[in-house]
């Protein structure tokens, strides 16, 4: 039986990063990516540009909302990766099932 979870949470985990990467393959996904990237690089230049200035809330904040950016790039550009990655996991996976 707990083979049949092992197979289910791998399905839904591959089902996810097909998802995923279908969308960083898309017209909508390479222009939130695109809009990701200026939020970084707009962050990054405020917090260049007003380093002096900045209180450590608004320091925080900034750098706060660069993370956020950057790791929803990194979730859908290694979508594809993961995707391929759980698709030998779940042919292993079945294959012990046997």
């Amino acid at each position: 039986m707990e083979k049949n979870i092992d197979i289910e949470l791998i399905k839904d985990d591959l089902d996810i990063q097909s998802s995923l990467s279908a969308l960083n393959d898309s017209k909508g996904g390479k222009i939130l990516v695109k809009s990701l990237v200026k939020d970084i690089l707009d962050g990054i230049g405020e917090i260049a540009s007003n380093h002096n200035k900045l209180t450590q809330q608004e320091f925080i904040s900034i750098g706060a909302k660069i993370k956020t950016s950057i790791d929803m790039v990194q979730v859908l550009s290694g979508a594809e990766s993961n995707k391929k990655y759980y698709e030998g996991l779940l042919e292993e996976e079945l294959k012990k099932a046997e």
